[in-house]
This record gives C-alpha cells, sequence and structure tokens, in this order.
C-alpha cells in the first residue's frame, strides 16, 4: 500500500492517512493489537 502512495506521488494523502491514524489510535486506546497496526503503518507511512 504504501508503495503505491509513492510511486504515484501522493504524499499529500499519505500525510492524511497519518492523521487519520493518529485519531484512531486516541480513539481505541484499549484495543493494543490495532493501535500496534496502526502504529507500524504509520512509520512506513512517515518514510515517504
Amino acid at each position: 500500500m504504501t508503495k503505491d502512495f509513492a510511486a504515484t506521488g501522493a504524499k499529500e494523502k499519505a500525510i492524511n492517512l497519518i492523521h487519520l491514524i493518529d485519531r484512531l489510535s486516541e480513539m481505541y486506546v484499549r484495543r493494543l493489537a490495532m493501535v500496534e497496526e496502526l502504529g507500524g503503518q504509520r512509520k512506513k507511512l512517515e518514510k515517504w
């Protein structure tokens, strides 16, 4: 998924996804597995 963003040059979309991931992580603090998964995706998106 993240490679597709880089290939199309959709850096703004990746930034928006990072913000969405942050909001979801704040909303679902007790869902640790989901927060961990989102954190991994966030790290991948930050590289671009």
